[in-house]
This record gives C-alpha cells, sequence and structure tokens, in this order.
C-alpha cells in the first residue's frame, strides 16, 4: 500500500495536465526558497521516495514531467490516461491494472505449476 495518495490531476489553462497543486506547500516552498532552501538542496537530501512523489505532486509538477523524474511510478500514464480518457479515479485504474497483472502473471505461471505439482494445465483455470 502505498504511504500517500496519487494526486488529483487537472488540465490547466495551457492544456497541460498537472497534479493539483497544494499552495500552502507552494508558499512554503517559495518561503524557503528565499532563504536558500530550494528544489536543489531538496533533490540532494535523503529523503524517503514516497515522500518525493508526493512533493513533486503538490508543487504542482506538469505530468509529463513528473514522469521524467527518477522517482516517480511506472504506472503515471496508465492512471493519468485513464482519469483524462474515461473519467476514472485513481484508484479505478490502478485496480484494472492491479487485475491485468494478476491476470497476467496468473497465465504465465501456469505452465510451470502445471509441471512442478504435476498437475494437467487445463485443470488449473
Amino acid at each position: 500500500m502505498k504511504k500517500h495518495p496519487l494526486q488529483f490531476v487537472a488540465e490547466d489553462k495551457h492544456g497541460t495536465w498537472r497534479f493539483n497543486q497544494n499552495k500552502i506547500v507552494n508558499d512554503l516552498l517559495e518561503f524557503a526558497s528565499e532563504r536558500g532552501f530550494d528544489l536543489n538542496e531538496i533533490a540532494m537530501r535523503d529523503y524517503d521516495i514516497e515522500d518525493r512523489r508526493q512533493f513533486a505532486q503538490l508543487i504542482g509538477y506538469s505530468v509529463s514531467g513528473y514522469g521524467d523524474l527518477s522517482y516517480s511510478e511506472s504506472d503515471i500514464w496508465e492512471i493519468v490516461q485513464g482519469i483524462k480518457e474515461e473519467g476514472k479515479s485513481a484508484q479505478q485504474v490502478e485496480l484494472e491494472i492491479l487485475k491485468d497483472r494478476f491476470s497476467r502473471l496468473k497465465e504465465a505461471m501456469k505452465e510451470p505449476v502445471s509441471e512442478i505439482f504435476d498437475i494437467h494445465i487445463d485443470d488449473l483455470d
């Protein structure tokens, strides 16, 4: 289970899909930046990957820019596409992704399980 929820995404006035920024977080970042604690300083610190992901979302990163970050989730494009094109919630899309992965894993495991346990492959459905 993720430490933080996926931040809401929406299209801005320029047609860019962005995470919904948290104004308090942005004000705090601006205040800190004026005192020398900026995004570069944050990048150099040893923060948890989940916290980095959440922070990038809370400051309103564009979805495309977020996808380029070394710590972003690999599923982010699928999730946002489901939100954009199908109007689904992030949870719905994530559940569909997990169901699909499970189905593919189940199918891939049929043959090895059949051999290991000496069960006919047709009996594994």
